[in-house]
This record gives C-alpha cells, structure tokens and sequence, in this order.
C-alpha cells in the first residue's frame, strides 16, 4: 500500500496561505481510497438557519442563497475555518477535526496523518502505482479527485 498527503491551504483576510485540512490518497493496488481531513468548526445545516450569530460570523447576508448553494452542493454539512475566517461545505465522507486555539492546525492534523506518511510515496511513485490500479486515462481517477491525463487525438 502507498498513499500520497496534500495539504489543503486557503487565503486568510490578509491575503496569507493559512492551512486548513489534508487530502490523503491510498492505493493498495486494487483500489484507490481518498480521505479528506479539515481542521475547523462543524456545524449542520440547522445550526445556521436557526442561529443568527453564526449566520453573522460565517457572513451569510443571503440565507436563501446559502441553502440553495448548500443543497445543489449536496453537502453533509458545514465546516468554518477561523484561521481563514471563511467556511465551506462537507461531503458525507470528509472529516472535521476540531479547531484549537492552542494547538497548531499542523499538529492538529499529524494526528490523524502520521500512519499514512508511513506509506508515502513520491509523486512518481504514487502516479506508477495508479497507472498499475486503473488505465492513465479512466475517469475513475478524475472522479477520486487524482492526478488524471488527457488524452487529446486530432481529428484531420
């Protein structure tokens, strides 16, 4: 088994690269599992329609807009970054580690990512390895959310 990390970074205010969650991608050699991991504040859809202070902190002036968003999104829920102050939507497979003043979002992170730094690879290597799972161009890698080429054949 080999995994590759991705770091996750998002804009704060003063327009700085402030971290915000993992992507981790694992190839055993007959399926490609992918975990995402954010490090935030998780709220559910009924915490921001029922509370006007949250709505006010995640800066949602729009309500009807916001749910539409969150339900064409078809999300599972919704994480806020105060380290960017911006939040974003979850999918049911996407994991939310609690934000800590105290505690750097790093560390926060290397809880959960230290096993699979074990197994990683370069990105060569993880890319051989996919070739070896799956066709280099089968969707499938597009839709796991992985380094996919496109083949382009002419036509004259």
């Amino acid at each position: 088994m080999v995994s590759k990390i991705d770091y996750v970074y998002e804009m704060d205010e003063s327009r700085e690269a402030q971290l915000i969650g993992a992507k981790v991608s694992t190839i055993d050699g007959y399926a490609v599992k992918c975990f995402e991991y954010y490090v935030g504040i998780k709220l559910n859809i009924n915490d921001v329609i029922n509370n006007a202070s949250i709505r006010e902190k995640l800066g949602i002036n729009n309500l009807a807009s916001f749910e539409r968003n969150y339900f064409a999104a078809n999300a599972a829920g919704v994480v806020y970054f105060p380290q960017t102050n911006t939040f974003g939507f979850l999918e049911d497979s996407d994991t939310v580690l609690d934000f800590q003043d105290d505690v750097s979002v790093k560390d926060t992170l290397d809880t959960v990512v230290v096993p699979f730094r074990e197994m990683e690879v370069s990105n060569e290597e993880f890319r051989e390895q996919l070739e070896n799972t799956f066709e280099v161009d089968d969707p499938m890698v597009e839709l796991l959310d992985l380094p996919y080429t496109r083949t382009r054949i002419s036509t004259k």
